[in-house]
């Protein structure tokens, strides 16, 4: 798991899971009660996405539990999980507001960096942990050989 993941794990488990399915016994943990509690969290309006990403974290713990034989079974694999009602529609730019985005970065300091990110359709976690070798001039390319971990806030 890399370092972003867990991060992020670690605060779904702090904020959403530790007060109450924490505290449990293992023993207690059954697929009745995740299902009340991810019901709970859906009528505190938390969204089914973030649900779902917390049943990851429940999911993945509960796993490794069975895997060390502290569990037989597990009870997170028999839950139901709500449907994203919600889907995100990211629309690339037309050729004309890539041109034109093209011609805006000219003479701007992170021009080239932008520029090269709209060609090479990189994130920025990935362009930024480009280092030279990395960097195929004869070929005009680049190899992702890493990312970059964007620290939290900035």
């Amino acid at each position: 798991m890399r370092g972003r993941t867990h991060e992020d794990y670690v605060g779904l488990w702090e904020r959403y899971l530790k007060n109450d399915m924490g505290r449990l016994p293992l023993a207690k943990v059954t697929a009745m009660r995740i299902q009340e509690e991810y019901s709970g969290m859906i009528g505190r309006k938390l969204s089914p996405l973030t649900v779902r990403r917390l049943h990851t974290v429940l999911n993945q713990a509960l796993k490794q539990a069975v895997r060390w034989r502290l569990l037989g079974h597990n009870p997170a694999a028999d839950v139901d999980l709500p449907a994203n009602r919600t889907t995100k529609v990211i629309r690339a730019m037309t050729l004309e507001q890539a041109q034109a985005f093209l011609v805006a970065t000219l003479g701007h300091r992170w021009g080239a960096v932008l520029r090269f990110a709209l060609r090479t359709g990189m994130r920025p976690e990935e362009y930024f942990a480009l280092q030279w070798p990395d960097i195929d001039f004869a070929q005009a390319g680049a190899r992702i050989s890493k990312v970059g971990l964007r620290p939290r806030g900035g």
